[in-house]
């Protein structure tokens, strides 16, 4: 049996996985304020859409990684469809463009975010 002090290994995932939602959160509502402002910005970030798959490509098996074990241990249903939900918000942003893609993928983010600190609560 597992000495309850200890932390749980998936929780740096967690960590990391809720950090990085953050990050998104703020590059999705904070770049587009940054690139009106200041025009020079476009030429220096990288396209919008390239960052987006960047992230994706980190968040699915850091996300997915955390999320699973977590769900091997509380076996809390509703944890991993939300991550998956998140997940799926975040690629669905990517592909969308235009005026669509802030909100969707800000709302893909949020729901990665409750995943993993749901995850992480269940797991201490």
């Amino acid at each position: 049996m597992r000495d309850s002090s200890a932390p749980a290994p998936v929780s740096r995932l967690d960590r990391l996985g809720f950090a990085l939602s953050g990050l998104c959160l703020i590059h999705c509502l904070l770049l587009p304020i940054i690139i009106a402002i200041l025009p020079v910005m476009s030429s220096i970030i990288p396209e919008h859409e390239v960052v987006h798959f960047v992230m994706i490509a980190i968040a699915i098996p850091i996300s997915g990684t955390a999320i699973f074990k977590g769900y091997l241990h509380h076996r809390v249903a509703a944890i991993p469809l939300i991550g998956a939900a998140g997940l799926l918000f975040l690629l669905i942003g990517a592909l969308l463009g235009g005026a669509f893609d802030v909100p969707v993928t800000v709302t893909g983010s949020l729901l990665l975010a409750t995943a993993h600190l749901r995850n992480w609560r269940r797991m201490h």
